[in-house]
């Protein structure tokens, strides 16, 4: 018999990753960082507690009837928009790349195309003056029977997508059983009244306001008002159908849906474990727990990211999946503009994916004009109602708008003064030591990444990812990865602005773990951190809870009007008891102007509710006024009809010029005009010594009073100021 006879056939080797070191100091540099994190937390006194773990059993144990009534038709509501928005981003989908295997990841990239054009076409009603109620309820209602319909429809009687038979293991399934129970607890605290303050100023407050005034109107006074809208639109259609509650479900739908987008393309490229653990560093990751509680955006920019990926990785190339890439990813940026770096990394990826494969640059030409193009709407919107594209960014150069303090908007968002972190010494060991600190050290625990991400960087760091054994796929990964850590650290020292790149971040360190080239003991010790710093960080974020009051109300008896009107550690000096005497005691064609408080959701009348970062538009009109009558007058032309006048908002933000102009506060126009023009029709008062915490209602009156007025709140706070010497 022949040596070619008898030759065996050698099977392909399974695409792995090298390492950089010998794989003994490999080991031994990763499982000494490893003990030095352990040690670091231990320093810290962060050790698991029973109690915690009972009595979120406990709060468990309740879901089924904390969840009854209204929040299951809301839940319900929820999933009606999911299946709807993939029906109608299947049509979309199957316009450019045809018909597609039914299976999770298909579905996630056509609810994705679906919400994205929903949001687009809630602006152009917006801009038309179609953002009523009404309007809004016949298009969630015709989306979302009719797309549930077409999704059927496509997939009735199809072959589920082939996924491959590697099994999860006994890991894979304790980490999405601890995805299960985070996202369980997600949708609970999702269930409290909104008290996140982004949400009280303009995530929710913005749509509010525009269906009250039935379009998207400029707001000169929100500084916000000037970025993408896209989540805040759909915000507004949870609004119309059913509450505030709809649209907290649907920003932690957001978040449970990019992790699901993680595994499912993940499982696809690395196998089922390999999602899995990618799935858990996401979703585990505290900044992912606290945005699922609140009505924000960073979720939805995750969703589109992790989506963007799913096609940028699962298609072969084409003008078709060019452009599908591009819509995603262009809905992405209509989501925040710091999701600008994330989107265009995977357009840069997606050019390098195709110059590997020998495709022409024109496809990824194709995905840039194509984001570019779905992300334009907002930018559009900005040059009618600003006279600037970017506003607020490039307001010195583009426009005559400008906000009163973009000094403190900048400073707000965490910015990084680039010229110092690139040539002062200071600067670049604050801008490098940035994911140590915000991990090891003294951070604020809502804005904290948690243990695992740090505790891994080793397996990440010595993976050799230029390895021609190793997929494209896998590389494109971990560069798009580092490339959204590089822009957010250069960008912001708040760490939940990283979110957007986070799905990226967490399937680069999951390929680092389970498929370079590491003793199995070093997997299992790396399996180990991940589980119990996640479940360490999931009881850090439940006590946080606490702080804010979630678990408490949900378990009774408080009332929502009592949450609302209570101080706590994320919600403070609230204006809830004003707003609701408003709803309950003004006509309904009222129009309110907020001073020293910016949250104008909970309020049912028209208002105008400035942030502490644009002028308001009493102080501006104070200012211009010669005296007190034409300051009424000028009040009358805006349509004001009530003040809502906050102190206790006044005197905290006494060192802002927005807030309290001092000069125009404590001068005769303003004493003047609230002796002779206004009536107190609500008041609650705490002297706390020399800390007014005063919150009044007042109503602008059609004659001058003829005998004394009101006492002039403006200049008690100035004169408190000034004996204080502040």
């Amino acid at each position: 018999m022949s040596k070619a006879r008898t030759k065996k056939t050698v099977p392909p080797s399974e695409p792995s990753l090298g390492l950089l070191l010998p794989v003994p100091a490999a080991a031994l540099a990763a499982g000494l960082w490893l003990a030095f994190v352990a040690a670091c937390y231990a320093k810290k006194r962060l050790f698991f507690a029973s109690g915690d773990w009972l009595d979120m059993a406990d709060l468990l144990a309740r879901a089924p009837r904390l969840l009854a009534g209204v929040l299951a038709r809301d839940l319900a509501l929820l999933a009606l928009l999911w299946a709807g928005a993939a029906g109608l981003g299947g049509v979309l989908r199957r316009a450019l790349v045809g018909a597609r295997p039914r299976g999770l990841e298909t579905v996630l990239v056509d609810a994705g195309l679906g919400l994205g054009t929903l949001s687009l076409l809630l602006l152009c009603l917006g801009g038309a003056g179609v953002f009523t109620p009404a309007a809004l309820r016949a298009v969630y209602w015709t989306a979302a029977l009719g797309g549930t319909a077409l999704l059927w429809r496509e997939f009735r009687g199809q072959r589920p997508e082939e996924t491959g038979r590697e099994p999860l293991g006994l890991l894979g399934w304790t980490a999405l059983a601890v995805v299960a129970l985070a996202a369980a607890l997600n949708v609970l605290a999702a269930a409290a009244p909104e008290v996140f303050y982004d949400s009280l100023v303009y995530h929710l407050s913005l749509p509010s306001l525009y269906l009250m005034r039935g379009a998207v109107i400029a707001t000169p006074e929100n500084i916000y008002a000037g970025l993408p809208l896209g989540v805040q639109l759909l915000y507004g259609l949870a609004l119309a159908v059913s509450g505030e509650d709809l649209a907290g479900f649907l920003h932690a739908g957001f978040g449970m849906a990019a992790a699901a987008a993680v595994f499912a393309c993940l499982r696809r490229l690395a196998g089922p474990r390999t999602a899995a653990l990618a799935t858990l560093l996401f979703y585990l990751c505290p900044l992912v727990d606290y945005a699922s509680w609140a009505c924000g955006v960073d979720l939805a920019s995750a969703f589109y990211v992790a989506a963007t990926l799913c096609v940028l990785t699962g298609t072969a190339g084409g003008m078709g999946p060019a452009a599908l890439a591009g819509l995603l990813a262009g809905f992405a940026v209509g989501t925040k503009f710091n999701t600008l770096p994330a989107a265009g990394l995977l357009v840069l990826g997606h050019g390098w994916l195709g110059r590997r494969a020998g495709r022409p640059w024109r496809e990824t030409a194709v995905m840039a004009a194509v984001a570019a193009a779905a992300a334009s709407p907002w930018f559009v919107k900005n040059a009618f109602h600003y006279g600037n594209p970017f506003y607020p960014f490039l307001h010195g150069r583009l426009g005559t708008l400008r906000p009163a303090d973009w000094k403190g908007f900048l400073e707000a968002a965490g910015s990084r003064d680039l010229g110092a972190a690139l040539t002062t010494r200071q600067g670049f060991l604050d801008l490098v030591s940035l994911p140590l600190r915000c991990t090891l050290g003294d951070w604020p625990l809502g804005d904290w990444p948690g243990p695992v991400f740090i505790a891994l960087l080793p397996f990440v760091l010595v993976a050799r990812w230029r390895n021609d054994v190793a997929p494209d796929a896998w590389r494109l990964i971990a560069g798009t990865a580092a490339a959204g850590m590089a822009a957010w650290a250069l960008a912001s020292n708040l760490v939940r602005y990283v979110v957007p790149s986070l799905p990226l971040l967490a399937a680069a360190v999951a390929l680092a773990v389970e498929k370079a080239a590491w003793p199995a003991g070093m997997k299992r010790a790396a399996w180990g951190a991940a589980l119990v710093g996640s479940l360490l960080a999931l009881q850090c974020v439940y006590r946080q809870g606490y702080g804010i009051g979630q678990w408490n109300f949900l378990r009774g008896p408080g009332t929502r009007a009592e949450y609302l009107s209570r101080q706590r550690v994320t919600y403070g000096l609230p204006p809830y008891p004003a707003a609701a005497w408003i709803n309950a005691n003004t006509p309904a064609g009222a129009k309110v102007l907020l001073v020293g408080e910016s949250r104008g959701f909970h309020l049912e009348r028209d208002f105008v509710a400035a942030t502490v970062y644009d002028a308001n538009p009493f102080w501006t009109a104070a200012a211009a006024a010669s005296d007190d009558d034409e300051l009424r007058r000028r009040l009358a032309g805006m349509g004001v009809t009530h003040l809502l006048v906050s102190v206790r908002g006044l005197y905290f933000r006494h060192d802002s010029p927005a807030v309290l102009p001092r000069e125009t506060a404590g001068g005769v126009v303003v004493d003047r005009f609230v002796s002779r023009w206004l009536d107190k029709l609500w008041e609650t008062r705490e002297d706390g010594g020399e800390e007014p915490r005063w919150l009044t209602v007042y109503a602008l009156r059609a004659e001058p009073a003829a005998g004394p007025g009101p006492l002039n709140s403006f200049g008690v706070v100035v004169d408190v100021l000034a004996r204080q010497g502040l």
